[in-house]
């Protein structure tokens, strides 16, 4: 008997739907990733599933990030000003804290992140970059499986793993991940349209 995949799909969306838009279940996720606690089970790490919910809840009510995260631009940039000089200090004292608050403020650099670029495009500071708008998607999906463990495993190496040093390093490592999966999403693009196509649900469409 042959199997409805796309029902199958269908009911498994509506089930979930209730799930990703309760905020409580996004703010225990939240707590579970700061303090990386998860069961194991491959494919479905707490970094993905947080993050991957988080993003389905405002998707499901309709919201955007944008205006959602524009009421936190002042918290957010002193956070993540303050974390800048924190963090590095946790590493070098006190490594069993570290691992929380860099987690912390990976999500307060991604709401900084996004209140800064969107700052910066409404005041025409910066005009929107159609290459790396079609590539974020690929970037995001792609940069934890492809790269990122390898280019991290190498910052990990230097002898003299001071705060600062390691700060600087993870800095340079998010850069070349980026660089390495952004240019790999170029050649596809380039040499193989409709397998970018279809790692990216179409959005390599909009040239």
């Amino acid at each position: 008997m042959s199997r409805d995949w796309t029902k199958i799909e269908s009911e498994t969306i509506d089930w979930l739907r209730p799930v990703m838009a309760c905020k409580v279940f996004i703010a225990v996720l939240a707590v579970l990733f700061m303090i990386d606690i998860w069961f194991p089970v491959s494919g479905f790490g707490i970094k993905a599933t947080f993050f991957f919910s988080w993003g389905a809840l405002f998707s499901i009510k309709g919201k955007s990030f944008i205006e959602s995260f524009r009421k936190f631009r002042i918290p957010s940039a002193v956070l993540f000003v303050m974390g800048l000089f924190i963090i590095p200090f946790l590493w070098d004292n006190h490594r069993y804290l570290f691992n929380s608050a860099i987690r912390f403020f990976i999500i307060i650099e991604l709401v900084f992140c996004f209140n800064s670029v969107s700052s910066l495009i409404e005041t025409q500071k910066i005009r929107v970059n159609t290459q790396l708008k079609n590539s974020s998607f690929f970037v995001y999906c792609s940069h934890m499986v492809i790269v990122a463990s390898a280019v991290m495993w190498l910052v990990m190496l230097p002898p003299q793993q001071t705060g600062i040093v390691m700060t600087l390093l993870f800095v340079i490592g998010t850069v070349v991940i980026f660089l390495i999966c952004h240019f790999m999403y170029l050649i596809l693009d380039r040499y193989c349209p409709s397998i970018a196509g279809v790692l990216t649900g179409g959005r390599n469409n909009n040239k």
